[in-house]
């Protein structure tokens, strides 16, 4: 009989074991990324202890693996853009969704107007993001600036819907604030990837403008964004499900699973007709992630053909090396897992924590 003191664990599935892009990282980021971290600390947004678990976490290096072919001034926009992400996540957290609405209309406004001067009192992350924009705007093509910008305002439009499900959530004891599919279609926009994806014409700069964005604007690169992502948010759900439990994990696929046990069959795999545990949930979204992997090589295929432009192929392969990124770092950066990283991406087993409301 087992210990009755015995600790439930789960055990995180390896998605990627036959993923071909390999870890690389930007040969400026001992450089960039103790710029990056280092103005980052100059707004004092955090507590000493805080910033230091916001240390920790390296957003740098997920730079540096995501645009390892970034010049050393493009590389710091994209260092400077994932302390940005994480500046708003974690500023808005916590926060009512009136809070989070007003924070992000007044990010909107920073970006808009870069040269402007913000308040005295305001939300610290809103400085954050103009002088971001005021660094990254001139180095970037007036195309490649538009889109990032369109993509980006989206995001900050998602975060203020989280937040306002965070709020029915924490109401609700019995419906499940999302479905699988209204989840997904949220979950594409808060995990930041578009404006993230623009930041790879900042290493295309040697093709014609009007290539990049015949490349990047395509119905089959579009198709292919979309598999991508979809493959992100879930390594990031499965990563951090067990972090976020504490707190309720309202905005995480597991939980979603867990909530809608019945299946409907038209969904790509075929799970169990109910889904018991946590680990059953966790189990079915990654052969989820399975189906997306295969689904993901039919498209790539068009961008390896002989008639593919240069500037497809490139974008084509660097959201490959997106889904390699965001794994490698969540597991090397104490975001998830603390010092245990390492460990975890190893043995992929962690203790179950208590689920909070």
């Amino acid at each position: 009989m087992p210990s009755a003191d015995k600790k439930e664990t789960i055990y995180i599935p390896q998605t990627l074991a036959n993923w071909p892009w390999k870890r690389s990282v930007n040969p400026n980021y001992d450089e960039v990324s103790v710029k990056s971290a280092e103005w980052l600390r100059s707004f004092k947004i955090c507590p000493p202890k805080v910033q230091l678990a916001f240390d920790r976490c390296n957003y740098g290096l997920l730079a540096g693996m995501a645009y390892p072919n970034h010049s050393s001034d493009h590389y710091r926009i994209g260092c400077n853009l994932m302390n940005l992400f994480f500046v708003i996540e974690d500023g808005t957290d916590d926060e009512s969704s009136a809070i989070v609405a007003d924070r992000m209309v007044r990010i909107t406004d920073a970006l808009h107007n870069p040269s402007v001067s913000r308040p005295d009192g305001e939300w610290r992350g809103v400085e954050v993001a103009r002088q971001f924009w005021s660094y990254a705007k001139p180095l970037m093509r007036l195309s490649t600036a538009t889109r990032f910008l369109d993509t980006f305002g989206a995001y900050l439009g998602s975060m203020v819907t989280e937040a306002a499900d965070r709020e029915t959530g924490s109401k609700s004891t019995q419906t499940p604030v999302y479905t699988f599919e209204s989840y997904i279609e949220l979950r594409r926009k808060t995990v930041g990837a578009w404006p993230s994806y623009v930041l790879m014409e900042l290493a295309m700069h040697d093709l014609n403008e009007d290539s990049v964005t015949q490349a990047v604007t395509s119905q089959d690169m579009h198709e292919l964004a979309v598999v991508v992502t979809d493959m992100i948010l879930i390594g990031n759900d499965l990563v951090s499900y067990n972090k976020e439990r504490p707190s309720g994990a309202v905005h995480n696929l597991v939980s979603v699973v867990l909530s809608n046990p019945l299946m409907p069959d038209e969904w790509s795999t075929t799970p169990p007709s109910f889904i018991n545990t946590v680990q059953d949930a966790i189990d079915w979204v990654a052969a989820y992630h399975d189906t997306l992997a295969e689904e993901f090589f039919c498209l790539y295929a068009k961008f390896t053909a002989e008639d593919a432009s240069p500037a497809a192929r490139r974008y084509a392969y660097g959201l490959g090396n997106w889904v390699r990124a965001n794994d490698a770092w969540s597991f090397e950066s104490f975001r998830y897992f603390g010092a245990r990283g390492l460990e975890v991406q190893k043995n992929r087993t962690v203790e179950l924590l208590p689920l909070g409301k």
